[in-house]
């Protein structure tokens, strides 16, 4: 029997926890508007929880770390979240692109049926929508 592994939780630190805040808060309600499960936001003092069929967790990095060494990226270079149909990933390209959101290019041939769209988040970190017709 086939089955896949689906992400739990992820802990990103980031520069600026309302920018990042603002910023997942859209794309949750993006996700939610073209037919995905709604993503609650829970907001704490030094961070802010998205939970939905998965936890993102977003935390304010420590400025001790970050000026003891600026380039100091703890974490996450990218992640990728799954949906359920391609048209889902190009409604969300084509909102995404109406707000200045950096793209990346597309140039995919990991598998047959596989369909994506990679973004970078206010700190850089790369987060790809994933439709691949075989894991479904």
């Amino acid at each position: 029997m086939y089955s896949h592994l689906n992400l739990h939780t992820l802990v990103i630190q980031v520069l600026d926890l309302n920018t990042s805040k603002s910023f997942y808060k859209r794309l949750f309600e993006l996700i939610s508007s073209v037919g995905a499960e709604e993503v609650k936001c829970i907001e704490a003092e030094q961070q802010v929880q998205f939970v939905g069929k998965f936890i993102l967790i977003i935390e304010q990095i420590k400025e001790t770390t970050y000026l003891v060494d600026p380039t100091h990226r703890v974490g996450i270079k990218k992640f990728s979240l799954s949906v359920n149909s391609p048209q889902i990933i190009d409604e969300i390209n084509r909102q995404l692109t109406n707000v200045n959101i950096v793209s990346l290019p597309q140039s995919y041939d990991y598998a047959e049926g596989y369909y994506a769209y990679s973004f970078l988040d206010p700190d850089g970190i790369e987060v790809e929508l994933v439709y691949q017709d075989s894991i479904q």
